[in-house]
């Protein structure tokens, strides 16, 4: 399994939730293969995916193609920094920030200049869209997560959530944007859910809001039980209906377990790995193992979550219903009023109703709002959501419910789609489906030699002349699915999740030296220079060459420099990176016994001299 460590975002427990497959329910359901039925809307190439479990794509083809993928879309970026699309006009921010974010999650480096002008060119934009809003966020986020060299770097020494750091890491100029954007959101959301924000309310807009509230509680800013509350109360109404019952069932953590349980688990999990892990039991309370249990691996009985907190997966049912796009509604035929049409789910809806139901969970429990009996309800709306998809399951189209092919339209968005629920919902197969192993290979299979996907350039007539239009957001969303970039409720390090390292291993005898998890882009101490010192420490942020430290006593202090200032010029030219900005500084303290120099303070510009002492 090897080959996974391409991934970034870990989910904690997949392989153990997968590998370690309840006996209850083995014994209650014999392994058929589907019914008749049940995988209606795929084609019959999904089925040549059958094999995908044993031949999973290597690691260096999901690498290769990823590369290719970034070294195009990094090519698409314009002068100003914003980067085309479609609705380019009215969506400038939303089409910049999902580019930011397919670049940041691949492992563009945040000092990248690409980044650097991307940010520099949405952040001045003002709030208009909840799609652009809500990305921007997320981009945000992703800046400022532990990039795959700094975990390689931490290793099992890192001991909580990685998007624990990451959270630590956000300036206060920077929280201040995202809790201003946080407000806007929250002031757009409609009855219950949101929409563009004019004009009713809809499934795909609220998903994209849900994410980036989710990612700014990461960032540890505060949004009140009751949006959610109202989110979910939709998702509830508006689900299909089925009497149905999909069988065999399958394991879904986020609706098996509460968030607290996998929280807890996630604990457990670091306590492992850094060989800490004590027995919550003490010896003469433990559970003695019956004769079945004595012939299994003690780490499977240790470890199996199902069995630790009483989950009782035989009591489960599972019925496929899913969601559409926007509330059915009585409509009118020649005058006459007729009632609603019932649900007819789609894929790219039901990956968006099953990302928002898990979010609402993860935002209710613990509050007023999560009684046992509206537990119950949300708990069983995520497990049929799952079901859905596991009935309607294909990665070579978006499946529609009563179709017998899925449909071309809003293909890679729905796989995009497809990784978050599968993330969200820590599901590693959904049904017979290994989603990831097939959506990969589809993806790889039908990425072009340029390194774009799906119709991120298509050909349009204007004035009956054919011309090439650009819209990135294919290749987004194949990167963003390639690398499952979508940030878990709980996580843990990758190589733990997919290799069963401290999950099915018992930790190493010895504890591993402790080491503090890598700062993002630590301050730099002052440049050696030839000529005299200004006394300043700077870092590169978010938002460019930011003082980190003044000291007294020295002129920069004297000059009034402040930290948290963003050095916009030095001697009149223009500063974009540390090693600028130290250059410049040694330079001018050679030869001079003034510096001009320009930073940004807030909304303003402000120049000042720092004079030799």
């Amino acid at each position: 399994m090897q080959w996974l460590r391409v991934l970034p975002l870990p989910i904690i427990l997949v392989i153990l939730f997968s590998l370690q497959s309840s006996t209850a329910q083995d014994q209650q359901q014999p392994a058929n293969p589907p019914q008749q039925g049940q995988q209606q809307g795929a084609k019959q190439e999904d089925k040549k995916d059958a094999q995908s479990e044993i031949s999973p794509p290597s690691k260096r083809e999901i690498d290769a193609a990823i590369m290719k993928g970034v070294e195009w879309l990094l090519k698409q970026q314009k002068p100003d920094g914003s980067f085309d699309g479609i609705y380019s006009g009215s969506y400038g921010m939303g089409n910049t920030a999902l580019c930011l974010l397919a670049l940041l999650k691949c492992g563009v480096r945040r000092d990248h200049p690409s980044i650097r002008k991307g940010f520099d060119y949405a952040l001045k934009l003002p709030f208009t869209h909840v799609y652009s809003v809500s990305i921007m966020i997320m981009a945000i986020e992703a800046y400022y997560e532990l990039t795959d060299d700094e975990l390689e770097k931490v290793g099992k020494s890192l001991r909580t959530n990685p998007a624990e750091v990451a959270a630590k890491r956000v300036e206060p100029a920077m929280r201040k944007w995202v809790s201003d954007a946080v407000e806007w959101l929250i002031s757009k959301q409609q009855a219950n859910i949101w929409r563009y924000p004019e004009g009713g309310e809809d499934v795909s807009n609220t998903q994209y809001a849900l994410l980036a509230l989710n990612a700014a509680m990461r960032m540890k800013i505060q949004v009140p039980p009751s949006v959610f509350k109202k989110a979910a109360d939709y998702f509830l109404k508006y689900q299909g209906e089925s009497k149905e019952e999909f069988k065999p069932i399958f394991r879904v953590p986020a609706a098996d377990f509460s968030i607290a349980q996998l929280r807890q688990m996630e604990k457990d999990y670091y306590k492992r790995l850094t060989g800490e892990s004590k027995s919550t039991k003490k010896d003469d309370d433990k559970e003695k193992p019956s004769s079945e249990d004595a012939k299994k691996p003690r780490t499977e009985l240790a470890e199996d979550p199902y069995r630790r907190f009483g989950v009782e997966e035989a009591n489960f049912k599972m019925y496929p219903r899913g969601w559409q796009y926007t509330a059915p509604a009585p409509y009118k035929v020649q005058g006459v009023e007729k009632p609603a049409p019932p649900v007819r789910g789609s894929g790219s809806m039901t990956t968006a109703g099953l990302t928002s139901i898990i979010i609402c969970k993860a935002g209710l429990e613990g509050t007023g709002f999560w009684t046992k009996e509206y537990a119950a309800l949300v708990n069983q709306s995520i497990r049929d959501g799952a079901a859905w998809l596991a009935k309607y399951f294909s990665v070579s189209g978006n499946p529609y419910e009563g179709t017998a092919q899925p449909s071309s339209s809003y293909h890679y968005y729905y796989l995009y789609g497809l990784e978050r629920a599968g993330v969200l919902a820590l599901v590693k197969f959904f049904g017979t489906h290994d989603w990831y192993v097939e959506g990969a290979r589809f993806v790889l299979k039908e990425q072009k030699p340029e390194g774009w996907w799906g119709q991120s350039i298509r050909t349009i007539k204007v004035q009956n002349t054919e011309q090439k239009q650009l819209d990135p957001s294919d290749t987004c969303f194949a990167l963003l699915f390639l690398k499952r970039a979508t940030t878990p409720i709980v996580a843990v390090p990758d190589e733990a999740i997919y290799s069963g390292e401290g999950v099915l291993k018992k930790p190493e005898e010895k504890k591993p030296a402790e080491q503090k998890p890598a700062e993002q882009n630590p301050p730099t101490p002052p440049a050696p220079q030839q000529g005299w010192k200004i006394g300043v420490s700077v870092e590169h942020t978010l938002l460019g060459v930011t003082v980190k430290q003044v000291l007294d006593g020295y002129p920069a202090k004297d000059a009034g420099l402040k930290e948290g200032d963003v050095i916009d010029s030095v001697e009149g030219k223009e500063i974009h990176t540390v090693e600028e900005f130290q250059s410049a500084i040694s330079q001018a303290t050679t030869s001079k016994n003034e510096i001009q120099v320009v930073v940004k303070r807030g909304a303003e510009k402000i120049e000042t001299i720092i004079k030799k002492k």
